[in-house]
Order: structure tokens, then C-alpha cells, then sequence
């Protein structure tokens, strides 16, 4: 007689498979330690083996709301490919759904997943500390140039080719139209910010010089890098908006620079 540990692996081990006969143990031991009829057996075993898909569909479908009302029907498939192809391995649903948009590939609606999974992401990203305007006021003219940033946890950079925009402020994504992608990948910025989930598309010039800061890049260097997109005249006054609009929406955590070390 299995004892109840063995009787719950191998159960499990049935429910996980990709089909309720492919199994190790004979569907008829297996199905004697659920019940002692046969069919009533049978149908409760059924009950857990389908249950369980269809949660892990509805984690899916949760993770990505959007992708699911504008795939429609074909969410379903999707959903159905990506459990064979990525079973559950983690204690927590949280993150079942992390490999749909490597799946999806390079398409609209890769993009989408990839965008969607970025904003849980960052709903989930840890606090922090924000910089705020008044901050700025105390630095000496001097700390300037070699000042650097640290960057809220939740700031996500995507390079996405799929026009979203319009898709994500629809109140009905599924009644949306064609989804139009364009030639060249757009920058968006995704973040957390008075426990609301944000993005925006970035100008070149913006993605450039946030993904540099959050390299390490100095405000001097910023202003350097600036000088590719406007004249020199404006660069101080572009890097400053910038830094300012940063402020303004949290994403600066903090600032350091070498008189503070």
C-alpha cells in the first residue's frame, strides 16, 4: 500500500502530464486510489487534470490582458502552445507566463506580450526612495558636471516596432483595428509611480541619454551625448528638461557625485 506522499507524486505526476494516459504508473492503480468505481474514479481525475490547464490559461490571460482580447479565440492556441512548450516550474504563478513574449518572436503581438509583462514588472518592482525637484537646489554649481543618477527598480526600457499607443488606451482593445508595425523599433519607457503603472514612446534623443545614465553615464557626459541631436547652444538646456521630466515622474532615485564621496 503507497503511502499518502507517493499516492500525491504520483497523482501529480499524471495531472502534469501532456496526456492523461501517458503515464509511468497503470491508469488502473492510479485510478483505484481515487475512488473504487472505475468511471467515478476516472472522472474526478479528469476534473483535476483539465483544472488545472485551464488555471494555468487563466494565470496566462491575467498576465496579458490586452494580448488575450485582441487575440481573441486564438488565445486559446497560444495558450495551449505555450503550456507545452513552457510548463510551470515555479512555486508562484507569478511568473509562469515570463517566456510568452520570447515565443511570440519578433510580431505584433510579441510585442504586445513583451510590453505587458514589462508593466507587471514593474507594478511588482520593489520601493524606493524618490529624488524630487528641491533636491537640485542644494547642489553646488560645480557638482554638476560629474553629477550621476541611481534609477528607480521598476524603470524598464523596450525597443518595440508594433504602434501600441492607441491599442493600450482603447476601452475595448479586441474591437481595435489592424495593429500597424513600423520599419525601425521605437523606444518606450515603462514604470511605477504613486503605485500606478505608467509608459510613454521616447524620443531618440531621451532613450539614448536615459539608457547612458543608468550606465553611469555623468550629467557632462549626457550634455556630450546630446551634442548629436542638437546644437551646442541647447544642450545644457535639453539635458536639464530632461533630468527635470525624470524628476517629475520618479524615476530618479537618487543622485551622487564626487564631492558627496
Amino acid at each position: 500500500m503507497p503511502t499518502l506522499a507517493q499516492t500525491q507524486r504520483q497523482l501529480q505526476r499524471w495531472i502534469l502530464s501532456d496526456s492523461p494516459h501517458r503515464t509511468a504508473m497503470p491508469p488502473r492503480a492510479l485510478l483505484k486510489l481515487i475512488a473504487d468505481e472505475p468511471k467515478q474514479a476516472a472522472q474526478r481525475a479528469g476534473i483535476y487534470h483539465t483544472a488545472y490547464r485551464l488555471r494555468l490559461d487563466e494565470v496566462l490571460a491575467n498576465d496579458y490582458p490586452v494580448l488575450a482580447a485582441v487575440a481573441g479565440e486564438t488565445f486559446a492556441d497560444i495558450a495551449e502552445r505555450y503550456r507545452r512548450a513552457h510548463p510551470s516550474r515555479h512555486p508562484s504563478a507569478r511568473w509562469y507566463g515570463r517566456h510568452l513574449p520570447a515565443m511570440l518572436g519578433d510580431s505584433a503581438h510579441g510585442d504586445l506580450a513583451c510590453l505587458e509583462w514589462a508593466l507587471g514588472e514593474a507594478f511588482d518592482a520593489a520601493d524606493a526612495d524618490a529624488v524630487v525637484i528641491e533636491d537640485l537646489a542644494g547642489l553646488p554649481a560645480d557638482a554638476w558636471a560629474g553629477l550621476g543618477f541611481a534609477f528607480d527598480p521598476s524603470l524598464r526600457l523596450l525597443s518595440l516596432k508594433t504602434e501600441l499607443a492607441a491599442l493600450l488606451a482603447a476601452e475595448s482593445p479586441q474591437h481595435h483595428g489592424p495593429i500597424e508595425r513600423r520599419p525601425d523599433a521605437a523606444d518606450w519607457l515603462v514604470w511605477r509611480h504613486r503605485r500606478q503603472t505608467r509608459w510613454r514612446v521616447l524620443s531618440e534623443d531621451e532613450a539614448a541619454c536615459l539608457r547612458s545614465a543608468r550606465a553611469g553615464a555623468s550629467f557632462e557626459a549626457l550634455c556630450e551625448q546630446l551634442c548629436r541631436w542638437h546644437p551646442p547652444e541647447h544642450v545644457a538646456q535639453r539635458a536639464a528638461g530632461l533630468l527635470k521630466r525624470w524628476i517629475v515622474d520618479g524615476l530618479v532615485a537618487s543622485l551622487h557625485h564626487p564631492a558627496m564621496r
